[in-house]
């Protein structure tokens, strides 16, 4: 019921109920008793009271601002240093917000509540609207929490592994291969459980899967090694953008 309305919520159907049944039928009936009640009594919200204003949601705003638009006008590396710190810690570790497949399906199946989305709606216009005036890949590059952590990763070690261009090319091969897979996994409706486990969750450690912490640990010490591996030879939130921006 996150962002419906009083009617909307009264208006939607549990989806099946199994075991405790009577009890299940009282909570319902409870919860549409309250929900008609509210119905007949809420006031209009304003504006202001649609909006979000936990520290959490103010201070992620105000960190996703300015990565969405500091680096197009200022280049430093220290300041880059301290966006991706920001990233990682507010965007990732404390918001738990990031673009993921979950997230994007979800708002086309159920819509978009911009005033307490305002955060992911700046990141999508990051992915989608900043490549159409040339910067591509902008979100993957200044704001993902997740290439963040890689990026960071990647500044505590100076020794790199040296891919071959041939070894290169084969690895983004595989992505592109990886990415056709799972779009036809999608088209024909099997296998959608992959969407869980993109290694973005694992920033809400309280209830990421086991392999998707092991498998982000994994990367993160990858990326002492290689430049942004996850980014780079697997991501298929990235392989979305990077085809719409090809196709644009």
């Amino acid at each position: 019921w996150n962002g419906k309305t009083v009617d909307e919520a009264l208006a939607m159907k549990v989806d099946a109920v199994s075991g405790a049944t009577f009890s299940s039928r009282g909570i319902i009936g409870n919860m549409k008793q309250g929900l008609q009640f509210a119905s007949k009594n809420a006031a209009t919200p304003s504006l202001l009271d649609k909006i979000d204003h936990s520290p959490k949601s103010i201070v992620g705003f105000i960190v996703v601002l300015l990565a969405a638009i500091v680096p197009l006008f200022y280049h430093n590396k220290k300041y880059r240093l301290v966006q991706l710190i920001l990233n990682v810690a507010v965007l990732g570790l404390w918001c738990g917000t990031f673009l993921s497949y979950s997230l994007m399906i979800g708002y086309v199946s159920s819509g978009i509540n911009v005033w307490v989305s305002f955060i992911p709606v700046i990141m999508l216009m990051t992915a989608f609207i900043y490549p159409l005036f040339g910067k591509k890949s902008y979100y993957c590059t200044n704001i993902c929490p997740f290439g963040s952590l890689q990026e960071l990763a990647g500044k505590c070690n100076s020794h790199k592994w040296k891919l071959s261009t041939a070894t290169n090319k084969k690895l983004v091969a595989f992505r592109e291969i990886l990415w056709g897979i799972l779009m036809f996994l999608m088209l024909i409706g099997v296998g959608m459980d992959w969407m869980n486990y993109e290694l973005f969750s694992a920033f809400i450690f309280q209830s990421a899967a086991v392999v998707v912490m092991v498998f982000a640990v994994i990367v993160v010490i990858l990326s002492l090694f290689v430049p942004r591996p996850y980014c780079r030879f697997i991501c298929p939130t990235g392989s979305l953008f990077k085809f719409a921006q090809n196709t644009k």
